[in-house]
């Protein structure tokens, strides 16, 4: 029989140091990281002649120098400084410095007749910026059966009137005729005008329409007329150029706040005077909106 086997002693004590790793403080960043490359620059939309060139025929074509040419392409219109409107006809082969240009101005229908007359040179250095096609010219497109009333008649028009020619005062424009009968059926676009703006007193005849203006030229006390129960309406003032005129309502209108307001000061700025007459009470409320450019 053999002998059961006996546990010897440890070769190793069980007192020996364990190392434990703690974290330290962090160190500082590290150095920034390379720029990277710049982008390329975008194109320019506008260029500049380099060489003075004759403007050619209507409808004809020349050859242009430019600075550069890539932001243009065939059938754009540009605006030429000192020259008009032209289009791009083409872009030469291989070149970046020139473009092919047409005279647009056709005589005939009346387009584009600003620019210069054929052979007028233009100057080196003129701008050339995209634009676009023009529409036709208001003259021909106007209706027949309308009345034009113009400060200085062009004959192009029909039934054209001098206005220089009338006398001073007021103009009154609307589309209305006869007299209303009622609040509803006054025309919202009637519109009265005082352009002269003669200083001191100026009545506001409420049947007269529901919107109305004057430019100041001295302090102005404003008085109303025929107030209609129902109505609201518009009073546009505009102060004077560098002046600082005021301006005076009648004193039973009820204002926010029960305080008259002061008209603006800021030259040639617009207040708008709103008054609504209550059917139920008969007060007239009074709101204004001042430096209304």
């Amino acid at each position: 029989m053999q002998a059961i086997p006996q546990q010897g002693d440890c070769c190793t004590t069980c007192t020996e140091a364990v190392t434990v790793a703690v974290p330290g403080a962090a160190g500082a960043d590290g150095a920034a990281g390379a720029q990277g490359d710049a982008g390329e620059d975008g194109l320019n939309c506008c260029t500049e002649t380099t060489a003075i060139f004759a403007m050619p025929a209507e409808g004809a074509t020349v050859v242009v120098a430019v600075v550069d040419n890539q932001s243009m392409f065939a059938g754009m219109i540009v605006q030429v400084e000192n020259c008009g409107y032209m289009e791009v006809a083409a872009i030469p082969g291989g070149s970046t410095t020139s473009v092919t240009l047409r005279n647009i101005e056709d005589s005939t229908t009346g387009q584009y007749p600003d620019n210069v007359a054929p052979a007028t040179n233009v100057a080196s250095g003129s701008v050339i910026c995209p634009s676009g096609p023009t529409g036709p010219t208001g003259a021909d497109n106007a209706p027949d059966d309308a009345e034009y009333w113009c400060a200085t008649p062009s004959a192009g028009l029909l039934n054209e009137v001098d206005m220089s020619a009338l006398a001073s005062g007021y103009v009154k424009v609307t589309t209305g005729t006869g007299q209303p009968s009622s609040v509803d059926e006054i025309p919202d676009e009637d519109i009265e005008y005082d352009e002269q703006a003669i200083p001191g007193t100026f009545i506001i005849d409420w049947d007269l329409g529901r919107t109305f203006y004057r430019l100041l030229a001295a302090d102005t006390i404003f008085t109303f007329a025929n107030t209609v129960a129902g109505k609201q309406i518009l009073v546009v003032l505009r102060q004077g150029n560098g002046a600082a005129w005021t301006a005076a309502f009648p004193a039973t209108v009820m204002w926010a706040g029960g305080v008259a307001p002061t008209m603006t000061i800021t030259s040639l700025a617009y207040a708008v005077f709103s008054f609504y007459k209550c059917e139920a009470t008969g007060d007239i409320i009074g709101t204004v909106l001042n430096d209304a450019y």
